[in-house]
């Protein structure tokens, strides 16, 4: 038989509720294709979709939500407060008057995704920046009229 100087720790361990007695759920992480794309669809896509770029903002896709549009990153900032699409959420800005609005869950969910880093399922591959006459002209201008 046990001795009860041991019974008694083992019993705390099983018994006691918290780390040492039940195991935590890990809680999953927000990703965008599953948690926010449907949000996003149904209360944005009419305006900012693949075929409709109001702003030139696609939000269909987690490449439009990292391109931004016209007023620049839309999902991803330093912080929340940064992020270009929770400040329009957050200032009641998008959506506009008219259209279907965002739930106090939906603002808590889109909040909650750009906080924890806005993830995706796919791994966002940042697009080559195309060098345009705009980037090469005052370079030439600097370098090359003096010769």
């Amino acid at each position: 038989m046990m001795p009860m100087r041991f019974l008694i720790p083992l019993l705390a361990v099983v018994f006691v509720p918290g780390p040492f007695g039940t195991i935590q759920a890990a809680e999953k992480p927000l990703l965008f294709e599953k948690d926010i794309q449907p949000v996003l669809a149904a209360k944005c896509g009419k305006c900012h979709s693949d075929k409709v770029r109001k702003g030139g903002l696609d939000l269909s896709n987690i490449t439009g939500v990292h391109r931004g549009g016209e007023s620049g990153e839309s999902a991803i900032a330093e912080t929340v407060d940064d992020s270009m699409l929770w400040i329009l959420v957050d200032g009641g800005d998008m959506p506009p008057e008219g259209q279907p609005q965002l739930t106090e869950a939906e603002r808590k969910l889109i909040h909650k995704w750009i906080d924890t880093g806005a993830k995706s399922e796919k791994p966002h591959q940042p697009e080559e920046k195309q060098i345009t006459q705009h980037d090469v002209l005052p370079i030439v201008l600097l370098r090359c009229t003096a010769c």
